[in-house]
């Protein structure tokens, strides 16, 4: 046993699925036949979704001033799907005395008034009573269903009790998140970041993969690096380099000879975390190329000391990377131990992550997580290695669950997690992740099982962690049958991440209804806290100002202080801009379907 307690060669069993084919495991299996046939086609006919509830919305009554959108959200988040819908059958109809904002009766159980004030009027609360009326008469006499009949159904089924009574496992995951904080990233190395590529160079190393003359690139790496078994100033005064700028904020840049004419620029920096130095590379080329291009373009937007004084050691800086020249999301060696050519075209992979401090402390951080950020910032990847981390940490024989709304994005986490495991370095732990695969994700060595053996590989006594990636449309009916699948039910074995603008509710996602959910069912408030990620890796400034622009717009409109705004790690290219198109103007429709295909 090594330190800490942590056990040597430990299996660990992950569990991939969509929300749905979950959903859909816990009925018995002439039910599932039966009520929702077409359930697992790639598109169910009988299901009924945003779209095509818009498409029905106006044959259902007056709609009392409530567009399609709307109705849906109320209809999915408040009603069918809301509180009152766990422990009652309101499949039919609600009436207004279920509703606390068309005033309080005694004696009943009512939908709560902060469920619904922010987003309804009370003359729209009573249309959608109605309109919901009409819904469910629809789906009745249509024979379709929507998804929340099948987690209604799956409650009806699976009470979690055996998971409930779980008290001395939940007992050992207390003591367990304190050693977690308390151990942080101490012995663990998720890639090799003694080396990190600027955008410019990971551009370089994309296009010249085929060229051999590539392998100088590395050789470089791996003879004045790579090869120690720590760097730090003694290793950094071994490479041959000569200063060939330096800014005004005293930032040098150094370029090296690489074999047949090549040259490299970088900068050294202190990686106060490693007690280590790190290079960091701007930019390369295979070939000799007459007055240093390259290097006039990384410091093109700095300011340049006049003149370089002769220096006769090179010497690591204290600025953050984000603060050197050249845009990011830098990457990082992508193994913590393999330092052969053949990595290299690894650096590109989006699975190679670079965390920032947000990101690191996200994936240890005590629970319940959830992390708030916008498409960009790197939530689906933290959610990856913190997958991969949890079951480094814990004890042999845990189960942790992986969940999104749509098999593709689970399918992404379950490959990143795969190359994040084999590319680690987990200090004196070696692990194996068996992954048990729901239908609609597949692995390279694991089969992909069908529902029945999916459900039978769960684990009665409940999961150690679930992982939920997309939970802004997380319904109430849906986090009380997560609930049920944790050990001793406890909320703070899940993990959420969400983007408030990829939602079903038209204003955007509002994180004070899920923190409520946590809190309403005993979470001390002071655990209930969400990490916000600011950063975006993916999109040009113009485009962050835009998205900024519609986080504080909904801020307003919600009343809500937690909005998330970024900062753009890519400088600006183009403005946005509005473009308008007729359907009936010839070539119109060809060009939103060019972009569609190019987007």
């Amino acid at each position: 046993m090594a330190e800490d307690g942590i056990i040597m060669n430990k299996h660990q069993d992950v569990f991939f699925s969509s929300l749905k084919k979950l959903w859909l495991s816990l009925l018995p299996e002439h039910e599932r036949r039966e009520k929702f046939p077409d359930a697992l086609e790639q598109i169910p006919s009988k299901l009924v979704t945003t779209s095509s509830f818009c498409d029905i919305f106006g044959t259902l009554g007056s709609t009392g001033g409530l567009d399609g959108e709307r109705a849906w959200f109320g209809i999915r988040s408040i009603l069918k799907g809301g509180t009152l819908a766990v422990d009652a059958d309101h499949t039919n109809s609600y009436e207004k005395h279920h509703l606390a904002q068309l005033g309080q009766v005694k004696g009943i159980n009512q939908i709560p008034a902060k469920h619904t004030r922010k987003y309804f009027s009370d003359s729209e609360l009573i249309s959608l009573l109605d309109i919901y009326k009409q819904y469910q008469k629809y789906l009745k006499s249509n024979a379709l269903y929507d998804d929340i009949d099948i987690v209604l159904r799956a409650l009806r089924h699976h009470d979690g009790n055996s998971a409930k009574n779980q008290k001395d496992k939940d007992k050992k995951f207390e003591r367990a998140l304190v050693q977690q904080e308390r151990k942080k990233f101490s012995g663990l190395r998720l890639n090799n970041d003694r080396v990190i590529f600027r955008k410019s160079a990971e551009k370089e190393i994309k296009k010249k993969l085929k060229n051999d003359n590539l392998k100088t690139l590395s050789a470089w790496i791996q003879r004045n690096i790579l090869q120690h078994k720590v760097f730090r100033k003694k290793e950094l005064s071994e490479i041959q380099g000569k200063l060939v700028a330096k800014t005004t904020t005293g930032i040098p840049i150094y370029k090296s000879k690489l074999s047949k004419g090549g040259r490299v620029f970088w900068t050294p920096r202190n990686n106060e975390n490693r007690n280590e130095i790190q290079i960091v590379i701007y930019d390369f080329c295979l070939s000799k190329e007459d007055g240093d291009p390259r290097l006039k373009k990384i410091v093109k937007n700095y300011k340049l000391e006049p003149r370089l004084d002769l220096v006769s050691k090179i010497e690591a800086t204290d600025f953050e990377i984000d603060d050197l020249p050249g845009q990011g999301p830098s990457k990082p060696w992508p193994d913590a131990d393999d330092i052969t050519h053949e990595q290299l075209e690894n650096v590109v992979d989006e699975a190679n992550i670079l965390l920032d401090e947000i990101q690191e402390n996200a994936i240890l951080s005590n629970q319940p997580l959830l992390i708030d950020g916008l498409a960009g910032t790197g939530k689906t990847s933290v959610l990856s290695y913190r997958g991969v981390t949890r079951c480094v940490a814990s004890p042999a024989g845990t189960k942790v669950m992986v969940l999104a709304s749509k098999d593709h994005v689970v399918q992404k986490i379950s490959e990143t997690m795969d190359k994040i495991a084999r590319r680690g370095k987990w200090g004196d732990v070696n692990f194996e992740m068996n992954y048990i695969l729901a239908p609609g994700i597949s692995h390279e060595q694991q089969e992909t099982l069908g529902l029945q053996s999916f459900i039978q590989m769960m684990p009665e006594d409940g999961f150690d962690e679930i992982i939920l990636d997309e939970c802004q449309d997380i319904t109430s009916v849906e986090f009380e049958m997560l609930m049920r699948l944790l050990i001793c039910h406890n909320l703070r074995r899940l993990v959420f991440a969400g983007d408030p603008l990829q939602t079903l509710n038209p204003t955007g996602f509002d994180w004070n209804r899920l923190k409520a959910m946590f809190i309403d069912r005993n979470v001390e408030q002071k655990h209930v806290k969400m990490q916000q990620f600011h950063n975006n890796y993916r999109s040009q400034k113009y485009i962050v100002d835009f998205a900024n622009g519609v986080q504080i717009k909904r801020g307003k409109t919600l009343s809500d202080k937690h909005q998330t705004i970024m900062s753009s790690k890519k400088d600006e290219t183009d403005r946005i801009r509005l473009i308008q198109f007729n359907l009936e103007t010839p070539g119109h429709m060809n060009a939103i379907e060019g972009i569609l295909e190019n987007s």
